[in-house]
């Protein structure tokens, strides 16, 4: 691997960024082409496939990744990564085909002649992609990387709007679980082909590798970890799934892709935040002390100024989107706060990373779980898309909040108030917005408050902005 440089930076985030225009292009398009069940169908499947890809690696990506730079042989460690996976997905998709109809009643609550096998056919794809992207990711070769990520989407939109234009038959969810397949499939090509050194290598390996065990008990806890977070961030969907119906849910769906953009703002983060801190935590603890205060600072104005200008222009929506669907437009602040409180919870847990205290992630995650499924089975029957954003929403707020104490008593204490208080108006602020309440009320009260009581932070992040602009200004 390349040692990290902050000149690839940017080609790192750049995938992010693209991925982010092209789902807010997506997402129209998306309502214009399929009605509100399909999508609800299509939300669900994105959330199983999430939850059967991060089971069938054994952890053992996480694995790969960790001992890329410690190994003299990548090849053998790749065949010793991919094999028990690859054995697991076998299974998987074979049991998933036998039980096929039982399985899509299910998911989508009908029938579909060959959906069973364009979803298996999907894990598959992802399965060797996850390998390939993390060859790239490991070795810098951030455009390569960043090209594996849009081409995906790019495959969606292409595939979606040649179904508007050109087919004629319903467009049902067989339809879209094949537009994904296919897109699946051209990404985990392109990912294979920019790796085929190391596939070769692989093939060329020799069958045992000493260390398969080590590796599974590495990984193996971290996908228990992974699989359970992945519940946790899918839990509005799965109880709008159960409690409610599919309509609800593709309402819901379309807020949670336009939500989507803080995502892609959280991925771009990880890339930056994460080696940089521990580069400055090997030499200075109290100056990565410093930094995670001033980061929480800055985050909370940055995040907080992104939450208030999408509430304020979510109704700029409402001419893209098809009018059956303008309900969703309420529902996207609420969307946007478990990604929100997730970013902010990478700065916070940096202390418990730094320490090694890894381990205590799973405490986080299982209370995060717990009042996700309290809040669903208490608001999801009553209030079907708002209910479902309010349990996620205060499922990422308790997230936030226990990964952060816990990271207090691993390392050192953090400054918290900033980020607590900042919390605390935005989840006030997307209830509002999801009543109904007018702007006023809804947004530019919460905002003024925001700034009025964290001016200090607005006031660092303004002046490390014109810093930024006009280095000139430091000297």
């Amino acid at each position: 691997m390349k040692p990290f440089a902050y000149s690839n930076v940017a080609l790192f985030a750049i995938g992010p960024a693209v991925v982010g225009v092209l789902g807010l292009i997506t997402v129209p398009l998306f309502t214009w082409v399929f009605p509100a069940p399909v999508l609800g169908q299509y939300a669900i499947m994105v959330v199983a496939l999430g939850m059967l890809g991060g089971l069938v690696t054994l952890g053992l990506d996480q694995s790969f990744a960790r001992e890329f730079n410690e190994v003299p042989d990548v090849g053998a460690l790749l065949r010793a990564s991919l094999v028990p996976g690859l054995l697991l997905t076998f299974f998987v998709g074979l049991a998933l085909l036998l039980l096929d109809g039982e399985f899509q009643r299910l998911m989508w609550g009908s029938e579909y002649k060959t959906a069973g096998y364009a979803f298996v056919l999907t894990i598959v794809a992802n399965f060797v992609g996850r390998f390939a992207g993390l060859s790239l990711r490991m070795r810098g070769r951030a455009a390569a990387y960043s090209a594996g990520m849009v081409i995906p989407r790019v495959g969606i939109l292409v595939g979606v709007a040649a179904c508007y234009l050109f087919l004629r038959r319903e467009h049902d969810i067989e339809v879209l679980v094949w537009v994904y397949a296919i897109s699946s499939v051209i990404t985990s090509s392109y990912l294979c082909i920019a790796t085929r050194a190391d596939w070769t290598r692989c093939l060329e390996a020799k069958r045992g590798f000493p260390q398969t065990k080590s590796l599974l008990r590495y990984g193996f806890p971290l996908m228990v970890s992974a699989s359970l977070f992945t519940v946790v961030g899918g839990l509005d969907r799965i109880s709008l799934r159960v409690l409610s119906d599919l309509a609800h849910l593709g309402t819901y769906a379309v807020a949670i892709s336009v939500a989507a953009a803080m995502v892609v703002l959280q991925q771009a983060f990880n890339v930056i935040w994460t080696p940089y801190v521990f580069s400055i935590a090997k030499t200075d603890e109290e100056r990565t002390l410093a930094v995670i205060n001033r980061m929480s600072r800055v985050a909370v104005v940055l995040l907080g100024t992104i939450y208030f200008a999408i509430s304020l222009m979510r109704d700029l929506l409402q001419p893209l989107i098809q009018h059956s669907y303008h309900d969703a437009i309420d529902l996207i602040p609420i969307c946007l706060l478990f990604p929100l409180f997730y970013t902010l919870s990478e700065i916070t847990v940096a202390g418990s990373n730094i320490a090694r205290r890894t381990g205590n992630s799973i405490i986080s995650i299982l209370a995060a779980l717990l009042i996700g499924v309290v809040a669903a089975l208490t608001f999801v029957p009553g209030l079907a898309g708002f209910g479902a954003g309010i349990a996620s929403a205060l499922a990422g707020l308790t997230y936030l909040v226990s990964r952060t104490e816990i990271s207090c008593m691993a390392w050192k204490v953090i400054e918290r108030r900033p980020i607590y208080l900042s919390a605390i108006l935005l989840l006030i602020s997307a209830i509002l917005c999801g009543r109904g309440e007018v702007a006023l009320y809804a947004t530019i009260l919460p905002l003024v408050l925001h700034v009025a009581l964290l001016w200090k932070c607005y006031v660092e992040a303004t002046e490390l902005a014109m810093n930024a602009i006009n280095p000139r200004r430091m000297r």
